[in-house]
C-alpha cells in the first residue's frame, strides 16, 4: 500500500510503500522533527535496517489495525488502562 505523511509543520514529509497488516505499536524513543518536535520513525541506531514510521504522520493512518507492540518495557504505566480514560468526540471538552 501506497502512503504518504508529514510531521506537523511540514519540513519533513515523506512517501512509502508499507504492509497495513505489519504494522505494530512501537514504544521506542528515535527521530524526532529538528523543527516542531514531531516523532516521524524509528531505527536501529547502529546499521539500521528497517524503518518504523510512526503512524500519526501517516495520512492513510485509518486503514491500519496495530498487529504487535515492540519494545513493551518502555511503555508507560498508564498505556494498559487507555480505554477507561475519559474521551471527547472533538476537542477538549
Amino acid at each position: 500500500m501506497k502512503i504518504d505523511g508529514h510531521c506537523h509543520c511540514g519540513e519533513i514529509a515523506f512517501e512509502a510503500e508499507v504492509d497495513p497488516n505489519a504494522l505494530t505499536i512501537c514504544h521506542c524513543r528515535h527521530a524526532f522533527c529538528g523543527n516542531c518536535g514531531t516523532p516521524i520513525y524509528a531505527c536501529a541506531v547502529d546499521n539500521p535496517q528497517v524503518y518504523a514510521l510512526r503512524v500519526g504522520t501517516i495520512t492513510q493512518r485509518a486503514a491500519f489495525k496495530p498487529q504487535r507492540q515492540g519494545w513493551r518495557r518502555s511503555a508507560l504505566a498508564w498505556v494498559n488502562a487507555l480505554a477507561a480514560v475519559p474521551a471527547s468526540e472533538k476537542g477538549w471538552s
